[in-house]
């Protein structure tokens, strides 16, 4: 598995003439893609963007939120994808909660918070100290892109809806989030460079992100991307489109824009997917009959970075009961009350693990700390951890998969290096316990001879009033 820049490097030497992304106001190829997000990383590290710095992504569905997405990546900070959409009260937590530096937007914002810069998106002459996006991207900023942010680190943080609770940053990935390309759209739906993708759906939502940014790039595919209540039937009539994504809502909306307006679907089409909610039997069994391709759903989340199952191109359609989904991460359905496996027909919990599960909650202990407990609760002992050590990344193969050895390798250093670090903070605090101690030794010494304090030689062994103090 390869980073996002060494992808992108390789499309545009060899396919840099193609269409990458394209909305209603413009368009991009690969090779422009490579330079433009190049420029982009050089100006954000010039306007003092650092490595690990949060970068809020404030953009609808337009080629710029590619191109922000991946400029802010090549700069080595973490892109943070805020819905649009959000109101300035929600907008003003999510700013507030990550810790953004720098915000990418389309429209001036009442609230920033942190924040030390904006730059807009789509605005020749902005005001109050604003940068334009095409000031970025149109101009070489001569300073390279970082493209060091290794596959492991965090790369982007997306917020739950908080249909549970408060909005929580998920922090994922490259490889999280290449996990799903990997093992649901490629093995699940043939998802390849001669694919055109129309895309409907939110770009910064989670789906968007894994199909539309990840899938597409990896791949070397193309993509039309929507604005919000663009008409699908016009846009997916008028182009060869080989892949259509969308909700069941999408599909319902389609079929009758297709029954009132009678027009044909290109037979370029070969697949559609949906996600974000069930698809029931007979809205896939019309979808397929109307467009005359295949109709896959998939089950995600936040949390997975992307799919956790997904259909299998190849399985039986005429009963959803039949054949056996992709499953891209370890599943279990485990009893909530005892963590042990359900049994047949019984409701449980969907646990899963697996490389494309994120990191963690960003800057949410609390959380963390909860899921440690869970361990200590259901895991069997020899499987909790005797000792938790944080790093940045762990060592894995080509493959993706953990390079035990070599991490066997780095834990005698790292663990030299707890030590040392552990040492040190005891050698703190038995300093301070030894000036307590003395302390209490010469008040009681003071107070059994009736003499002050400061008559008494702290350096002197069973010490005795100072000449002629008596």
């Amino acid at each position: 598995m390869r980073t996002l820049p060494d992808i992108l490097r390789e499309h545009a030497a060899r396919i840099g003439d193609k269409t990458a992304y394209r909305d209603d106001r413009r368009a991009v190829t690969y090779g422009e893609l490579e330079q433009r997000t190049g420029r982009v990383a050089g100006h954000l590290a010039r306007l003092g963007v650092r490595r690990g710095d949060r970068v809020a992504l404030h953009l609808g569905n337009r080629v710029e939120l590619v191109e922000s997405w991946l400029g802010v990546l090549r700069a080595g900070a973490i892109g943070v994808l805020l819905n649009p959409a959000a109101s300035e009260e929600e907008l003003a937590y999510f700013l507030d909660d990550s810790g953004a530096v720098t915000v990418i937007t389309e429209r001036s914002l009442a609230q920033l918070g942190a924040v030390q810069r904006v730059i807009v998106v789509g605005q020749e002459e902005p005001t109050d100290g604003a940068i334009t996006f095409e000031a970025l991207a149109g101009t070489d900023s001569g300073t390279a892109p970082r493209d060091d942010l290794g596959l492991g680190e965090p790369a982007w943080i997306h917020y739950t809806s908080g249909t549970t609770g408060q909005s929580k940053g998920v922090v994922s990935t490259q490889r999280s989030g290449l996990w799903s390309v990997t093992a649901a759209y490629v093995p699940a739906f043939g998802l390849a460079q001669q694919d055109d993708l129309l895309w409907p759906l939110p770009m910064f939502h989670a789906l968007g992100h894994s199909i539309c940014l990840l899938g597409v790039l990896s791949v070397g595919a193309s993509a039309r991307v929507l604005a919000p209540g663009a008409s699908v039937v016009e846009a997916l009539t008028a182009e060869p489109f080989t892949v259509l994504g969308g909700v069941p809502t999408t599909y319902r909306l389609l079929l009758e824009s297709l029954r009132e307006t009678a027009r044909p679907v290109p037979a370029s089409l070969r697949v559609c997917v949906s996600g974000g909610a069930p698809c029931s039997p007979e809205l896939r069994a019309e979808t397929e009959l109307a467009l005359s391709a295949p109709l896959l759903d998939g089950y995600g989340s936040t949390e997975a970075c992307g799919k956790i199952a997904i259909q299998r191109l190849d399985a039986p359609h005429d009963d959803p009961s039949r054949g056996f989904p992709i499953l891209v991460l370890d599943v279990r359905i485990s009893d909530p009350s005892t963590g042990a496996e359900a049994g047949a027909g019984d409701e449980g919990e969907i646990w899963v693990r697996g490389p494309g599960v994120m990191t963690g909650y960003h800057n949410r202990p609390d959380a963390t700390a909860r899921a440690f407990a869970v361990c200590r609760e259901r895991l069997s002992g020899f499987k909790v951890p005797d000792e938790i050590y944080p790093t940045a990344a762990l060592p894995r193969t080509a493959t993706g998969k953990l390079a035990r050895a070599d991490l066997a390798e780095q834990l005698p250093q790292r663990l030299a290096a707890e030590r040392t670090t552990a040492s040190a903070a005891l050698r703190e605090r038995l300093a301070a316990a030894s000036d307590a101690v003395l302390d209490l030794v010469l008040d009681v010494t003071a107070r059994t001879l009736d003499v002050p304090v400061p008559e008494l030689d702290p350096d002197v062994p069973f010490t005795l009033p100072r000449p002629g103090s008596c």
